[in-house]
């Protein structure tokens, strides 16, 4: 555990963060159940750990100029019922499955596969925190 007495939580875009973390001016953090999610062993401290994404790569929104976007979730759970959601009607869904990628990869894949876009969806759990501010 990790004493967060006198913190504040402060909200920042994620690219924002990202840029600073590699200039060593911030830390993402991502959730323990995420990191669980991702395999790491119930209990493993989540700080300095890869921030885990989830989504489904075949589940893409065509944006009509020879690109796609894939959404990308912080947690599992949520990349799950978006996929199920998106799947709905579909009879097989056995070659569906969610994948868990790291945020650097994520960003490092799309700044190099330009056909290839994500969008980042925060958790329930941030959207609440954000609007109760």
């Amino acid at each position: 555990d990790t004493d967060m007495d006198g913190l504040q939580l402060v909200p920042f875009p994620l690219g924002e963060i990202f840029i600073m973390g590699t200039k060593e001016m911030a830390l993402v953090v991502p959730p323990a159940q995420g990191i669980v999610d991702a395999g790491a062993p119930p209990g493993t401290n989540p700080l300095g750990q890869q921030v885990p994404l989830f989504g489904c790569m075949d589940v893409e929104q065509d944006l009509g100029d020879g690109t796609s976007m894939t959404p990308l979730f912080t947690t599992m759970g949520e990349a799950k019922d978006a996929m199920n959601m998106a799947l709905e009607g579909l009879e097989d869904k056995s070659k569906f499955d969610v994948t868990v990628i790291p945020l650097a990869q994520a960003i490092q894949m799309q700044a190099s596969t330009p056909e290839k876009k994500f969008t980042y969806v925060p958790s329930e759990s941030s959207l609440k925190y954000l609007r109760d501010m």
